[in-house]
């Protein structure tokens, strides 16, 4: 099964300064592997130097077991392999017998061919990226030969062993792009690509440059180490293209601030898994994050530290570029009307004063007033030069409409103009702001309640759907009414408890509901949301991969 939709899981083998360990957590290792630079070119070095040391820990490992152990014994025995008599394959622990597989690739490609018998053998250190005669030559794939030359030999370079002179190597990897290049990812760009590998050459075949990205990941997960220390891979032929358009993971960087490098890095997780979208839900309630060059009192006030805890306009140039050169999409979340009180901060009057017990509280932005459209039309002009990608998600999820019941002059203003119910107010407040988003050149996305209380129109507004409740009620119903979908609900990744918890994640299928095959198209995809209440720069990689 073409897997795009699973995305919590890494390759192991080919990255492993990405992967958290279990050990990390308890010995607080893991800073020292994911921040410290220097840490981990320490022990790069130590590899690529250290051959006395390595020779003596081979004596001290030779003289560890007696000879009786090693000579009557055997690892690759059927004895090692035991299993327990209600052995179970689809168990989260069971092994894979003690075999490592061999020319497999995350997500599995839509067809894949693999002659076993016959390897191809790549000389790593001098492996080179080259474009076919006639072929576009684009920046991003320029900056991606360069990546992936040096993710390969970082990996596999220290423990390479030199072939013979009469060897047939590969040295060279073709690529061709037959289209124009594209400078920016978008949600409906193509991602398929050819790959063939065979004892002459290896070649990446793609119309766009995110083909190609697809492609050379592929290529580098493709790769192994034979016994002899030969870096190879099996004669193979893919052709691959994802299910979806949209494999997203949601980021919160309000309720947690992390540092700008721990997201790059965490994007390039996401490229290892090509998956395409960053959703960044910049600000909540707890912290408003991102420096605003019309409003900087939003962030002097609203941020944990107005000055070390920030995304300045260079931060976010960075984050976004770092996204685009593997492919991926940065869509930015300005949650409201609801999940607005770090606005509230430095603009109170944008908020409702809510009365409980003669204190004064403060909740969702106020939907009566002009000068909270005027306000949020002006920052989403910012924001429009900020952000480069089609979309922006506007929330309304989970207002609070007590609030406004308790407020004598929006009840006013409700009378006056014959609003029965404060659900009502969600309407106004949404239809104005898509009216505005529309305006400042963004197509918008709202989480599903923005539709639950009988919002019509807007047919080009995408939904996602965190519905724990009624799931597929939901998507079926707005489905049938031609709107275009993300499904979130079973991706929740904060609400991880134990290895189990992963099987009914890596086993959930999007158009599970009710529909017809025309239903089922507008599922754009999937997105998988890492909430940040519980999770921060310590546990945030860890918690998704």
């Amino acid at each position: 099964m073409a897997a795009e939709m699973d995305v919590v899981k890494i390759i192991y083998k080919k990255r492993r300064y990405v992967i958290g360990l279990g050990a990390v957590l308890v010995l607080n290792v893991y800073l020292l592997l994911f921040f410290s630079r220097s840490g981990w070119t320490v022990r790069i070095k130590s590899i690529l130097n250290g051959n006395a040391t390595a020779a003596s820990q081979t004596a001290e490992q030779a003289e560890l077991y007696p000879a009786w152990v090693k000579t009557n014994l055997s690892r690759s025995s059927k004895w090692a392999r035991m299993r327990p008599w209600n052995y179970d394959p689809n168990s989260a622990w069971t092994s894979l017998d003690g075999k490592r597989p061999r020319g497999m690739i995350w997500p599995l490609p839509r067809h894949q061919k693999i002659i076993k018998n016959q390897l191809v053998a790549l000389d790593v250190r001098k492996l080179s990226f080259k474009y076919r005669e006639g072929s576009v030559q684009c920046d991003v794939t320029n900056k991606a030969f360069e990546r992936y030359t040096d993710l390969i030999r970082k990996e596999y370079e220290p423990n390479m062993h030199d072939y013979s002179a009469k060897a047939q190597v590969v040295r060279e990897v073709e690529v061709q792009i037959n289209r124009p290049c594209e400078l920016k990812p978008h949600l409906n760009m193509n991602e398929t690509y050819h790959f063939i590998s065979n004892m002459k050459s290896v070649s990446i075949v793609a119309d766009t440059v995110w083909g190609v990205l697809r492609g050379l990941e592929s290529f580098s997960q493709l790769l192994w180490t034979t016994s002899r220390g030969q870096v190879v891979l099996y004669e193979t032929k893919i052709v691959d293209y994802p299910r979806y358009k949209h494999r997203g993971i949601l980021m919160d960087t309000a309720r947690h601030f992390l540092p700008k490098e721990l997201i790059m890095k965490n994007l390039d997780a996401m490229s290892y898994n090509k998956m395409n979208v960053l959703h960044w839900h910049l600000v909540d309630d707890q912290s408003f994050p991102f420096f605003s060059k019309t409003f900087p009192e939003l962030s002097y006030m609203g941020a944990y530290d107005a000055y070390k805890k920030i995304y300045t306009p260079q931060d976010v140039r960075e984050i976004i570029d770092h996204a685009r050169l593997r492919g991926i999409r940065v869509i930015p979340e300005f949650d409201s009307p609801g999940h607005t009180l770090a606005f509230g901060k430095s603009h109170p009057e944008l908020l409702t004063t809510c009365s409980t017990n003669r204190q004064v509280f403060y909740g969702p932005m106020n939907p009566t007033l002009e000068s909270t459209y005027e306000f949020m039309d002006k920052f989403f002009q910012e924001l429009r030069e900020v952000f480069d990608d089609e979309f922006i998600h506007l929330g309304g999820d989970e207002v609070d409409h007590l609030c406004w019941s308790s407020n004598h002059e929006i009840r006013d203003w409700m009378d006056k103009r014959d609003y029965r119910f404060t659900e009502d107010l969600v309407d106004l407040y949404m239809s104005r702001l898509m009216r505005i988003s529309k305006k400042r050149n963004f197509k918008s996305i709202v989480w599903h309640e923005t539709f639950k209380n009988g919002l019509q129109g807007f047919q080009d507004t995408v939904v996602q759907v965190w519905d724990q409740i009624t799931p597929e009620n939901t998507l079926s119903q707005l489905t049938s009414t031609g709107y275009d979908v993300i499904v979130s609900y079973p991706w929740y990744l904060d609400h991880l408890r134990y290895g189990e918890s992963w099987k009914k994640m890596y086993e959930f299928e999007p158009n599970i509901f009710s529909g017809s095959e025309e239903m089922h198209g507008h599922v754009l995809g999937g997105e998988a949301c890492m909430w940040g209440e519980y999770f921060d720069e310590t546990n945030f990689l860890t918690g998704i991969w």
